[in-house]
């Protein structure tokens, strides 16, 4: 179900834009058994990041282990078609020496806090800055009910957690 919060904003981006909660990537990693594993096949594994609302893409990307360019007799573009697909995003389907990953790109991420202090703070700053770094056009907003960063407490954009949730959904 598409986010009725943002819709207007977001229609002319495509009906495959998503929008609303999510579980991102946030990094990749090779972990083959043993390394003569990985001449087969990479064994990657997606290290994804819960989000309270996102906009952004899914993607499917393929991973194929070769021999090294220096070694491969065809230097031009090999295509490979990959007749079976992940059924969801947990999965991976391995076809061959092809991995097949299903995930989603954020591009721009709410985060909602009830309340914020200054290691919540910091928590929030590393977050921001492994998206944009992982994807430098992004944004990252964190809104908050309560901040408590000094002696006093204020109440910033109340009203804006609860919207962003009960629309998220």
């Amino acid at each position: 179900m598409r986010s009725r919060l943002f819709k207007d904003l977001t229609r002319d981006f495509g009906e495959n834009t998503l929008i609303g909660k999510s579980h991102t990537f946030k990094d990749i990693f090779f972990v083959p058994p043993k390394y003569s594993e990985m001449l087969k096949r990479p064994y990657a594994r997606i290290e994804k990041k819960d989000h309270d609302f996102v906009i952004g893409a899914t993607i499917q990307v393929s991973f194929e282990s070769a021999p090294p360019p220096e070694q491969n007799d065809n230097l031009g573009e090999k295509i490979t078609l990959v007749k079976e697909e992940p059924d969801n995003y947990s999965q991976v389907k391995v076809t061959g020496n092809i991995e097949t990953h299903i995930f989603d790109i954020p591009v721009v991420v709410i985060e909602c806090k009830t309340y914020l202090d200054k290691t919540m703070l910091e928590g929030s700053s590393r977050a921001a800055e492994d998206l944009k770094a992982r994807n430098p056009n992004s944004l990252y907003i964190v809104l908050m009910e309560w901040i408590k960063l000094s002696s006093d407490y204020s109440l910033l954009v109340s009203f804006l957690c609860p919207l962003i949730s009960k629309y998220a959904a």
